[in-house]
């Protein structure tokens, strides 16, 4: 949930929590979802621009990690696009999930 105050913040978090569980580096390759070559392409940045800005909002240890993968000759060859997964997952925080538990919805809902 985001708030007035704090959306900034919120939305910045949010980018960096999508960021670190969705690009994953693996057998010498990094998976990227597809939604985010778009942006990249979108955004003016290219591939490797995009991979750039990602190790500067993920975890430092993954941001190394994408570094050296920058550093090998060719290294759009190590960048494999994972395709848009369409099941939407509800991430639910633990208070929140009491607090609707303790509060359920009018029946007109």
């Amino acid at each position: 949930m985001y708030t007035a105050k704090n959306v900034h913040h919120e939305l910045d978090a949010a980018k960096r929590d999508f960021l670190q569980v969705n690009v994953i580096t693996k057998d010498n390759k990094i998976l990227v979802p597809k939604l985010l070559e778009s942006f990249g392409r979108e955004s003016s940045m290219g591939t490797l621009g995009l991979i750039e800005w990602i190790s500067h909002n993920v975890s430092e240890s993954k941001g190394k990690d994408l570094k050296v993968f920058l550093m090998k000759p060719k290294p759009y060859r190590c960048i494999e696009w994972i395709p848009y997964d369409l099941n939407f997952r509800y991430l639910f925080v633990k208070d929140l999930v009491r607090w609707f538990s303790s509060n359920p919805l009018p029946s007109s809902y």
